[in-house]
């Protein structure tokens, strides 16, 4: 292969990666405007402060601070999905949405009892779909 075909393939192949770089970055950030979490990444997820709620809203969102490895792996059955673009139930927790929603409350506090008692995820996704599921419209 001579000289200037191997600069060529070398400047079309780092074009391709810059764009590539570009697309998926740009996706990652479309996906996340509306402040969902993307699916498995807690790192930075942020949610309101426990302290600006009482009872069981209160356990809900310290639930969801201390624990947002369990949440995210979880789907709430409120309905938030379709109607607020919610990923996961630790989705709930980043907004005052969770403070008023029972079914987001409740299964924020009943999977972390689980979680505490060392019931596995799978386990406490198949008990939160048997009794909440049912509520969703």
């Amino acid at each position: 292969m001579n000289k200037s075909r191997k600069k060529g393939l070398l400047i079309a192949s780092g074009a391709v990666a810059v764009l590539a770089l570009v697309y998926f970055g740009a996706s990652a950030l479309l996906a996340n405007r509306n402040g969902n979490a993307p699916a498995g990444d807690y790192h930075n997820v942020v949610t309101l402060d426990p302290a600006m709620f009482t009872g069981p809203a209160h356990d809900a969102y310290l639930a969801a601070r201390e624990h947002p490895e369990l949440l995210i792996q979880l789907h709430c059955y409120c309905g938030c999905d379709r109607l607020r673009g919610h990923k996961n139930l630790l989705d709930c927790f980043r907004d005052d949405h969770g403070g008023h929603c029972g079914i987001c409350v409740g299964e924020a506090v009943d999977a972390t009892r689980m979680y505490k008692a060392g019931t596995p995820v799978d386990q406490i996704r198949d008990a939160l779909r048997e009794r909440y599921h049912r509520n969703q419209g």
